[in-house]
């Protein structure tokens, strides 16, 4: 029997053994970001290895797909439409405020696109009772909700939220939780969980404002594209979200920090990480033929260094040769986009097997844009990070990784030859950063399973429980308003209630006071 047949074998035996207990799952995944489909394809693949049949609905391709029961539904065309509308290497420059406008406009964008697009019809036209199981991502795909209220999730059949993003006030929408803006920093400010009164004051109106925009003008936008792909009205999209009680979280506490959060909010936080394997023989010999070590660079998926302003190039590469033969660097670079010289201590390769790169023993470094799962993986792998934030969340893990002693900063805009090659050998010598890291590593490893056993968990018991199980988790401070969930409503009554019989004391005095006066003045008068 040739390799691929066993394969296929093996598929066949898994998806028997579980046909007692298979399921058939949706799983709406239409966030156009690859590193965010290697998280969502931890899942799915998992779900499909224990033999429930998976529907994914995405804009990626499981290439290296090998299982019969999961049927990919891929949505063409995303990336080429984002980047017609989007250049994310220049986003660095944007205030948190702009930034956040971008966003709105990114998820609207793409729901517009995605749900014309033939893949998305064809959803529309299975049976409506098709399905045991919705799965969906929380954000950047809110459109999409459309399909819970097409196939029952949350009245006939339980929905499971998930997103790649982490904690957020995304997640505050759908589950009734409110992260505190004293304590929570918004993703995409350069905070952590202890900021000064200025940090908390610009944190709160940023939280406010994103609360506002999205309940008042993203949410009624997505609305109206769900409808107009749907033919006819629907339910308000977030009433329907609401019928999520549960929400796999790519949170965990070694770099986000302890966070309050409610029994239906499950961290998941690096779901997508796994033992190094082995690499291809060039780039193995490539890492082992460095006498000293070597430094891997990449900017994730979503950002590509080809596209950076010519004069950053010049920097890198400047910087990289000046650190002689003794250091390798491998960079995810596509090799066909010229770049000048480059020097012979450098490899290009379009595309890495991160993982296995991060895991080998030849690395010593990882220059990173301090993407969540870029860094959850560096994490996991135990090696140290040169972080040169762009935007999002990124500025937000660079200033935790630093503070936690396992990194680096290098500011993009103002990046300088020597100031980048000091940074970077700081990293590489110093080994307080590696010993460092190896702690957070084995805090992130040291868990009672694996975070991806722990998601597939929760599905599963969101398909045994039922919507009536599920209705358990839910918080019943999703049907408070704001003022009431923080208690402003009470504070004000108490307030009254303390201040009130002052106020009658001080003009109950005022006027006694003013009659005796008056009286005085009387008197005098008379004499």
């Amino acid at each position: 029997m040739g390799p691929n047949m066993l394969i296929l074998a093996s598929a066949a035996v898994l998806l028997l053994c579980g046909a007692a207990n298979a399921a058939r799952i949706l799983a709406l995944v239409p966030v156009a970001s690859r590193s965010h489909h290697i998280w969502n394809s931890a899942l799915t693949v998992g779900l499909a290895k224990k033999g429930h049949q998976i529907w994914a609905l995405s804009p990626d391709n499981l290439e290296d797909n090998i299982y019969p029961n999961l049927t990919q539904m891929v949505i063409k065309g995303t990336y080429e439409k984002l980047r017609e509308d989007f250049t994310m290497e220049s986003f660095v420059e944007d205030s948190p405020f702009t930034f956040l406008k971008t966003m709105w406009a990114f998820g609207i964008n793409v729901c517009r696109y995605e749900s014309s697009t033939q893949a998305v019809k064809d959803l529309l036209k299975m049976p409506r009772d098709f399905f045991d199981l919705i799965i969906t991502e929380v954000v950047f795909g809110e459109c999409m909700f459309m399909f819970l209220h097409h196939f029952g999730g949350g009245t006939r059949i339980p929905v499971v939220g998930i997103t790649a993003f982490g904690m957020g006030p995304w997640t505050d929408v759908l589950t009734g939780a409110r992260t505190l803006p004293s304590v929570f920093a918004f993703p995409i400010l350069p905070y952590v969980s202890k900021m000064s009164f200025t940090e908390r004051l610009q944190n709160t109106l940023l939280t406010g404002y994103h609360w506002n925009n999205m309940i008042r003008e993203y949410y009624p936008e997505q609305q109206k594209i769900a409808e107009e792909a749907y033919g006819e009205p629907l339910p308000p999209l977030i009433d329907l979200a609401s019928n999520i009680s549960v929400i796999l979280v790519n949170n965990h506490y070694v770099l986000n920090g302890p966070q309050a959060q409610l029994p239906g909010i499950i961290d998941v936080g690096a779901m997508q990480c796994s033992p190094a394997q082995r690499l291809p023989k060039d780039i193995s010999s490539f890492l082992n033929e460095a006498k000293i070590g070597a430094i891997y660079f990449s900017l994730g998926s979503n950002l590509m260094s080809e596209l950076l302003p010519k004069d950053k190039l010049e920097v890198i590469v400047a910087t990289f040769a000046s650190l002689g033969p003794g250091i390798r660097v491998l960079w995810k670079f596509d090799p066909k986009v010229p770049i000048g010289h480059l020097p012979s201590n450098v490899l290009l390769k379009k595309w890495l097997p991160q993982e296995d790169v991060l895991g080998h023993p030849k690395t010593l470094a990882f220059v990173s844009h301090a993407g969540l799962l870029s860094t959850q993986e560096a994490i996991y792998h135990g090696v140290p990070i040169v972080a040169v934030p762009f935007f999002a969340d990124q500025h937000t893990n660079a200033r935790r990784l630093v503070e936690l002693g396992v990194a680096v900063h290098v500011d993009f805009l103002t990046l300088t030859k020597e100031s980048f090659k000091e940074k970077i050998l700081n990293v590489t010598i110093n080994p307080r950063y590696a010993e460092n890291m190896r702690k957070m590593s084995n805090l992130l490893r040291d868990q009672p399973e694996t975070p991806l056993d722990r998601a597939i968990f929760w599905v599963e018991f969101a398909l045994r429980q039922g919507n009536d199980g599920m209705k358990a988790l839910r918080s019943a401070g999703f049907d408070l308003a704001w003022y009431q969930y923080f208690l402003i409503d009470v504070l004000a009554a108490v307030l009254i209630a303390i201040v009130s019989p002052l106020l009658l004391i001080y003009v109950t005095m005022k006027t006694v006071m003013n009659k005796l006066r008056g009286n005085s003045k009387s008197k005098k008068k008379k004499l």
